[in-house]
């Protein structure tokens, strides 16, 4: 810093002295050319000086500040973190809902600005989950589409035009036989 400040003040004393009036009294042009190249280069290099000098100043005050607000915050105790939104999502995992069931009641707690608990016990939202899982239950009863079995007996139905005359022949003895098995089984009973 004592250098910086005595570089300071030889610089406000060095222009003290007009440079103007003594290259007039200079009487070779290339020597008066000179000297007001190196007068414009000094006072091009003061101003650069005076520039970074201020930047400078500025940034250790920016400095200063930061590190006061850097100690203030690491005198902060850690935030407590609210734990009830994880037990209440364990509470009612353990009560038998889903994950999926779980993460539809919590987004409506938050829309709603309520608790989780509370929309947990909310009726319309208990009987939307159980009108899910009458649905869910009803859809996995449901037995899959079994193949059709055609004529012939094969896994795909064919179109009886579609058969050669031979295989139309066969096809329809099949189905007579079949008929005729069905009626004299109903007559024996």
């Amino acid at each position: 810093m004592d250098n910086d400040q005595e570089l300071a003040a030889q610089l406000e004393n060095d222009g003290a002295v007009d440079l103007t009036e003594i290259s007039n009294q200079i009487d070779d042009e290339q020597i008066k050319q000179s000297f007001q190249t190196l007068d414009a280069q000094k006072r091009h290099w003061r101003e650069k000086y005076k520039k970074l000098n201020e930047s400078h100043q500025k940034m250790e005050v920016e400095f200063e500040q930061s590190k006061k607000v850097a100690s203030a915050q690491s005198a902060k105790p850690d935030p407590i973190i609210d734990t009830s939104l994880l037990e209440a999502k364990v509470d009612l995992r353990m009560s038998g809902y889903s994950n999926d069931e779980i993460s539809y009641m919590s987004a409506l707690a938050k829309g709603q600005g309520k608790s989780l608990t509370d929309t947990s016990k909310d009726p319309f939202v208990l009987a939307g989950i159980e009108g899910m899982r009458v649905k869910a239950k009803a859809e996995q009863a449901t037995p899959s589409a079994s193949a059709k079995i055609g004529a012939l007996g094969k896994e795909q139905s064919v179109p009886f035009s579609a058969l050669k005359q031979g295989e139309q022949r066969q096809a329809w003895t099949a189905i007579l036989d079949k008929q005729s098995a069905k009626s004299s089984k109903r007559e024996s009973e």
